[in-house]
Parts: structure tokens; C-alpha cells; sequence
């Protein structure tokens, strides 16, 4: 996790006044193939200056010899 980022019940709270990407979860390939997967997120703001936004990227692996 990043160390910006802190837990405060069931909420994720980033603090940093500089511009920041931050990962908030990395998904393992377990080797699937033609699936889905479904993310849910919201995003809140207090004193932003600027802008917020999530994202969801693909990264693609190389595939996996076969055995």
C-alpha cells in the first residue's frame, strides 16, 4: 500500500500535497482466460485543489509457457 494512503474503518484516506498516482490494488494473473472483472469504487473530496479521478489500467503479461 502506498504511504500516503491511511485506514480509517472501512475508508481509504490519501494525504499529499503534491500531484500523485497512486495503485491501490494489483491483480495477480492466475492464468484466465476471457473473464471479467468488476471494480467498484467512490471518491470523495475535501480541500482539493485541482483535480481527482480513478482509473483502471490493463496490464497485459506476457503469456505464461505452456506445461
Amino acid at each position: 500500500m502506498s504511504p500516503y494512503l491511511t485506514l480509517t474503518g472501512n475508508t481509504w484516506q490519501l494525504h499529499t500535497t503534491n500531484v500523485q498516482t497512486v495503485l491501490l490494488f494489483e491483480v495477480p494473473h492466475f492464468g484466465l482466460d476471457q473473464c471479467l472483472l468488476s471494480c467498484q469504487a467512490q471518491l470523495k473530496t475535501k480541500n482539493l485543489q485541482g483535480r481527482a479521478f480513478l482509473k483502471m489500467r490493463e496490464l497485459r503479461l506476457a503469456a505464461a509457457p505452456a506445461r
